[in-house]
């Protein structure tokens, strides 16, 4: 696994995120919803309104230990299965749920393994 950043005149950005796969896909960090993984198999959640359930999905032949760390600091991993952008959970449900900003409403539990440091990250403990 390596760190996938976007190089432009000034330096390394930290706005924009290269999606590796056959093809690399250019996105901003603030489009991307939430990577959920399956195995071997990471599907990126990226905002696209030209799509008319509001976002596209960008399938890639990683896990998602591949991605924790270099995503950014505005993502979170909730569970085993999950990676989410911060800013678009819109609040914490009871039985440790995120509730995310997405047409559907997703709902993605939160395990007791990643409990703690999401409290913490969130300023509860």
């Amino acid at each position: 696994c390596r760190n996938f950043r976007y190089w432009n005149m000034e330096g390394w950005s930290s706005e924009w995120y290269i999606i590796p796969g056959m093809v690399k896909t250019l996105v901003k960090k603030q489009d991307i919803i939430l990577l959920k993984g399956d195995g071997s198999m990471v599907s990126f959640y990226i905002i696209d309104n030209a799509q008319k359930r509001g976002y596209r999905v960008i399938p890639v032949g990683k896990n998602l230990k591949c991605f924790e760390n270099s995503i950014g600091l505005d993502f979170i991993r909730p569970n085993q299965s999950y990676i989410v952008n911060l800013n678009y959970v819109v609040g914490l449900l009871p039985k440790h749920t995120l509730l995310l900003k997405l047409p559907e409403g997703n709902k993605i539990t939160v395990t007791r393994t990643y409990r703690t440091k999401l409290y913490q990250f969130i300023g509860l403990r």
